[in-house]
């Protein structure tokens, strides 16, 4: 199995349960819902990353065929960059700003 692959799995669950458990009403804080927003933009990550890394490890490359290589994959591939710029930076500035809010 591919080591980004286990690594979406592996971390899809802890983030789904800091989703689930944080943003009931008993547990609504400021630290806690930058957290939760923390754990929902590294999900939207790890599945962009998820599909990128089934389609070209385990398709594209493996049987080379052009219909692997559309042009709806090369606007996914576009996409999927952005996704995981935006989602990378977000969960990093909310990183910072829960910083800033503890002290």
């Amino acid at each position: 199995m591919d080591t980004d692959l286990c690594q979406t799995v592996l971390i899809h669950l802890p983030n789904q349960s800091v989703v689930y458990d944080w943003s009931r009403r008993q547990m609504r804080t400021p630290v806690n819902m930058i957290l939760t927003a923390m754990a929902c933009c590294d999900t939207v990550v790890l599945f962009s990353n998820l599909i990128y890394t089934t389609h070209y490890s385990f398709v594209a490359f493996k049987y080379c065929h052009p219909r692997h290589w559309s042009y709806s994959w090369a606007l996914f591939l576009i996409a999927h960059a952005h996704i995981s710029l935006v989602g990378h930076s977000s969960s990093v500035w909310l990183s910072g700003e829960r910083n800033a809010d503890q002290c």
